[in-house]
């Protein structure tokens, strides 16, 4: 009877043995202890690890995507104003985003089977690459002048004829330290910058053959020694917007004396197919092959300086050289020119009032920028093969390409209303702010003998500009000086 009194005995069944009794809490706690043990495991998961490793390839993947999925409006503006179609994602793009979703899903994986060494060892070494990479890149960005090309760059093209007509041969373009066509500024007196767009550049033409290049030469005719050095500023597709953007950014106008613009036919372009506020939002942007603020249509990591240099030295091992060479034979032109020729001729003219008041407003802000910096302004007309009476031969050389979606364009006549539109409000500028205007546009033929294609100078043409141009600065020169005045020169 003692025995009730013992609360072992108490809590243990009747007719159990004290073994028995005693194991029963050791299966119990057992269980229990079982249990608790894999809860833990759950949560005890590497997804801390995992989430800094995936954290690389996710924001690259974003940085990809992006600009489909926040910038769709101003890509379609920007396609539906270029001369080439751009695709969001290329077929490497692809490629390059499916590795990063699979890099993202190995690194669930391992976290979900817990190899936390694995993953350990994986995010260390992703991080001992990137971190130096960053610091590397952020040297440069804070470092860089902005650049219109990359220095050291060489192109070649070598047009057909009869894509090209007037162009002959090989041509060459090389890019000196400064970011621009022509030879490394020396100790010249006199130093001269041409900004404009495609028909400035002259990619097509070889660096001699161009017509900053002619302007050069003739202006150190006769000179005992070449006392002037003329720079080539120009770039496909950029336009006013543009060319102020690029002198407040470049930081090189203070070793120029004179700045020649030659404007206009981006304008007009652009005026057509794109809205104000977009061209305002892109111009920034769209100008510096190195340096300058990064492009919202393109991921930023392909606009890093690194990624460049490695892009350009890849490019020059595959190609065993140095030549960077983009449509070398101008089929380009043949493929615009087919479209042209298969659209409807009938898409109007929109109003310009609001586009030409902007134009002479950003006109007047290229002026002040001079003023600021002690540049001489010099303003140049737009000619083009444009004109009411064009004859068949010479129609098929034009390539404006329909607007949008639309499969129309504009006639003939229509594109050159748009540009005289454009030269006369350039003519008013100079008039009413007494700036110096060679005009182009009023003394060179409408013909082949000028241009290969809409705008576009052939060799010859190039010479007739080079000519006109030197004409206006003999024409300033004072004594020995040649010290500008204000004019209005459409000379013969």
């Amino acid at each position: 009877m003692d025995d009730y009194n013992d609360p072992d005995f108490a809590s243990t069944p009747r007719g159990q043995s004290d073994a028995t009794a005693q194991l029963l809490p050791i299966e119990s706690d057992d269980t229990e202890s079982s249990s608790s043990d894999e809860t833990e495991s759950d949560s005890d998961r590497p997804w801390g690890i995992a989430f800094f490793l995936m954290l690389i390839p996710g924001l690259l993947l974003a940085d990809l995507l992006h600009p489909a999925i926040l910038n769709k409006h101003l890509f379609e503006s920007v396609n539906n104003a270029s001369s080439h179609h751009y695709k969001l994602l290329k077929s490497w793009d692809c490629v390059l985003a499916g590795v990063l979703i699979a890099s993202i899903l190995i690194a669930m994986t391992l976290a979900f089977k817990r190899k936390r060494m694995i993953l350990m060892r994986l995010t260390a070494l992703a991080y001992c690459f990137v971190i130096p990479l960053g610091l590397v890149e952020a040297y440069f960005q804070v470092t860089s002048i902005p650049r219109l090309y990359s220095p050291g760059m060489i192109r070649d093209t070598n047009p057909k004829p009869e894509i090209a007509p007037g162009i002959t041969g090989r041509s060459r373009m090389t890019i000196n330290r400064l970011g621009l066509r022509g030879p490394d500024p020396q100790d010249e007196p006199r130093k001269i910058l041409c900004i404009g767009g495609s028909t400035t550049i002259c990619s097509y033409l070889n660096d001699d053959e161009t017509w900053p290049a002619h302007l050069m030469k003739k202006l150190n005719q006769g000179a005992a020694s070449g006392n002037t050095c003329v720079q080539n500023a120009g770039k496909n597709g950029l336009d006013l917007l543009h060319h102020i953007e690029f002198l407040n950014r470049c930081q090189i106008a203070d070793q120029f004396d004179d700045c020649i613009v030659l404007c206009g036919v981006n304008d007009l372009e652009h005026s057509i197919r794109m809205a104000q506020e977009d061209r305002i939002a892109l111009a920034p942007s769209h100008i510096f092959d190195v340096g300058g603020p990064d492009y919202p249509l393109t991921p930023h990591f392909k606009q890093a300086i690194l990624y460049k240099m490695l892009k350009n030295a890849v490019k020059r091992i595959i190609k065993h050289g140095e030549s960077d060479t983009a449509d070398p034979e101008g089929e380009f032109y043949t493929e615009r020119r087919k479209a042209r020729q298969k659209a409807t001729k009938d898409y109007p003219l929109p109003p310009l009032d609001d586009h030409l008041a902007f134009y002479k407003k950003s006109l007047s802000t290229l002026k002040e920028f001079c003023d600021a910096n002690g540049l001489h302004l010099v303003l140049v007309t737009q000619p083009v093969l444009w004109r009411e009476d064009l004859p068949p031969d010479l129609e098929r050389l034009l390539w404006s390409r329909p607007i949008g979606d639309t499969k129309r364009v504009l006639a003939t006549e229509s594109l050159s209303r748009g540009m005289k539109a454009f030269n006369d409000s350039l003519r008013e500028f100079c008039a009413e702010s007494k700036v110096d205007l060679v005009d182009l546009a009023a003394v060179l033929p409408q013909d082949e003998t000028v241009f290969y294609d809409d705008e576009h100078f052939n060799e010859n043409g190039a010479k007739l500009v080079a000519d006109q141009i030197a004409k206006f600065f003999e024409s300033q020169k004072d004594d020995k000086n040649m010290a500008p005045k204000p004019s209005n020169f459409s000379g013969s």
